[in-house]
């Protein structure tokens, strides 16, 4: 059984374009959310035309690390490219929230003795998009969404070992880092992790179905009814 989360509740709202008072939301994450049917365009089909997804996720995107030696897959180096792409691609329109569902990348082995820089590389890319000049003055909601467990085929893959324990670590401290900078959180870890071997191809990406399973957990909690 899934276990819904919860969130620290946002309430800022920006004009849809339809003029029905909709809410524009930026999703900024990785492999699992980069391409066509990922958990982003799964939770524009759970919210309806009322909400709009500016998706901005990267296969291969850390928080703070240069994956595969690329600058360009480090998010906190990258993040004033990826706001200023979701401003001009959203027309100039305010953003409600941004919601970041990021840290998978950074649990690989090769990132093992690094693990103590992913919070506070979280907390810097956070002070920088609440410091961005988005239009109008707007300050959009912050939604820190935890990586999601790793399956147990994931494994058997050398650049993946170890990253099941490792990324279970940052629940705790990505939840506490929220809390003291007064952020949403929800927790996609703890309702997947009896489940993720149904839901993943491979230990580290989702299903179609798990795709939609995650976009619901996430759409759960930031619906204020």
């Amino acid at each position: 059984m899934i276990a819904f989360t919860e969130i620290h509740p946002i309430h800022q709202a920006a004009a849809h374009p339809d003029g029905q008072g909709g809410k524009y939301i930026l999703t900024i994450g990785d492999s699992n959310g980069a391409g066509v049917g990922k958990w982003p365009d799964k939770l524009q089909e759970v919210l309806g035309e009322q909400y709009k997804i500016v998706n901005n996720s990267e296969s291969g995107r850390t928080i703070g690390f240069d994956n595969l030696g690329k600058e360009t897959l480090n998010t906190l180096k990258q993040i004033d490219h990826i706001l200023n792409a979701a401003v001009e691609e959203n027309s100039g329109d305010a953003f409600a929230m941004v919601l970041i569902c990021l840290g998978t990348n950074d649990c690989k082995a090769i990132f093992d003795s690094l693990q103590a820089e992913v919070t506070p590389n979280l907390a810097k890319l956070v002070e920088k998009i609440t410091a961005f000049d988005f239009p109008d003055k707007n300050r959009p909601g912050v939604i820190i969404i935890s990586p999601p467990p790793y399956g147990r085929a994931s494994a058997n893959t050398p650049k993946y070992q170890g990253a099941d324990k490792r990324v279970a670590k940052l629940l705790p401290q990505f939840r506490d880092m929220a809390e003291k900078m007064h952020l949403g959180f929800i927790d996609l870890y703890s309702p997947l992790i009896d489940v993720v071997d149904e839901y993943t191809v491979d230990g580290v990406h989702f299903t179609e179905e798990g795709y939609d399973l995650i976009a619901r957990l996430i759409a759960s909690s930031i619906v204020n009814d």
